[in-house]
Formats: structure tokens, C-alpha cells, sequence
């Protein structure tokens, strides 16, 4: 991706179709930037939050990843303005990372239900290592029980950034929901009518 340096304001570069944003990092100082949107949107589908790449500016190249995204509230497709942070091999990335759900089949198939309560987390891993999600096994779980941060498999050299004990995934019942028969109400309202 490249970047050029941002002179006007944010909502001005945002009608000349291009995308604004921050380059910073330990050995430079904050810089406004700006990126194509075609660009900006291709480099953003392939490398996503979790995976470092390089873009050039003034002469240079710089390993970065996408450390912040804000997104139109009324238009998710449309980013408002991103940071990029630089990194080295020697740094670490901490960003949030997907969590995928493997073998739910085997337990729906039983008439249960697996409940997902943490979609994505937050894991410091190196910033030479490229981590896309986390898979989470779930099809030995039975009635009742759950999987928790501490039994995600994280490859070597990942932390996580969140209590152990949270809870991340559960088997319940499928919820049942009582339909009110308004019949037997409004039968009893007419016979409460002609006894008047």
C-alpha cells in the first residue's frame, strides 16, 4: 500500500475518495496519511488486524499493521480513518483475533445448542508471526459444560491478554418459548359478558 503525506483536512480527503489515517511507531514521530480507497480496501481485505505488511512512504519502506480502524457507524463499508503502526522483528503485535467454533455439528445434531459468548481475543504474539484466528473444538462438550481462554490453543509464543477462567463457549438447551393462548382468554371474557 501507498501512502503520501496528509496536508488537508480529514473530511476534505475523505471527498477526494481517498481514506486518512496515522502512521507512528517507537523510531518516528505521528504523521498524517493518507491511501487510495481502492488500495487502502484491498491491502485492509487481505492482510486484516492481525497480520503485518509493508507500505512505502517518502522513499521508504515500513513494516506496519493496521493497529486502528474506525468505521462509519451508519455505513460499516466505509472507513473513516485508520492507524497503522510500525514495527520491527523484535517487536510484538497485540491486537484482537477471531475466534472460530469447530464441531458444532456433533452437538446441534443432539438437539442442543452451542451458546458463543467471546467471539475474538485480544493475544500479544510476535510481529514476524502471522495469526488469522484461533479454533476452538467443541464437539466433545455435553449438557452443561463450557470451554474456556485457557483451553484455546494458542501457537508458541502467543499470550493472551484476558483471564484464563473466562468463559468463551457453553452447551444449553434450545430455548422454548411459551406461545400465550389469547382463546382461552377471550372464551372465558364472553362467558364472564353473558353471565352479566
Amino acid at each position: 500500500m501507498k501512502l503520501e503525506r496528509r496536508m488537508e483536512k480529514v473530511n476534505k480527503v475523505r471527498r477526494q475518495g481517498l481514506v486518512p489515517g496515522v502512521l507512528f511507531g517507537k523510531d518516528i514521530d505521528s504523521i498524517p496519511v493518507q491511501a487510495e480507497n481502492a488500495d487502502f480496501m484491498q491491502t485492509y481485505k487481505k492482510y486484516g488486524r492481525t497480520k503485518t505488511f509493508k507500505v512505502k512512504f517518502a522513499n521508504k519502506t515500513h513494516q506496519v499493521y493496521f493497529k486502528d480502524i474506525q468505521l462509519n457507524m451508519a455505513n460499516p463499508k466505509e472507513v473513516l480513518h485508520f492507524g497503522l503502526l510500525k514495527v520491527t522483528a523484535k517487536d510484538t503485535i497485540t491486537t484482537e483475533v477471531p475466534i472460530k467454533l469447530t464441531g458444532t455439528h456433533e452437538i446441534e445434531k443432539s438437539g442442543l445448542v452451542v451458546q458463543q459468548i467471546l467471539y475474538s481475543l485480544e493475544v500479544e504474539y510476535p510481529a514476524t508471526m502471522s495469526l488469522e484466528k484461533l479454533e476452538l473444538d467443541v464437539s466433545s462438550l455435553k449438557l452443561g459444560e463450557g470451554l474456556y481462554v485457557k483451553d484455546i490453543p494458542l501457537p508458541n509464543k502467543c499470550k493472551a491478554n484476558l483471564d484464563q477462567e473466562e468463559l468463551v463457549v457453553n452447551v444449553t438447551y434450545p430455548k422454548v418459548h411459551k406461545v400465550k393462548d389469547t382463546r382461552t382468554e377471550e372464551t372465558a371474557q364472553e362467558t364472564e359478558e353473558n353471565q352479566e
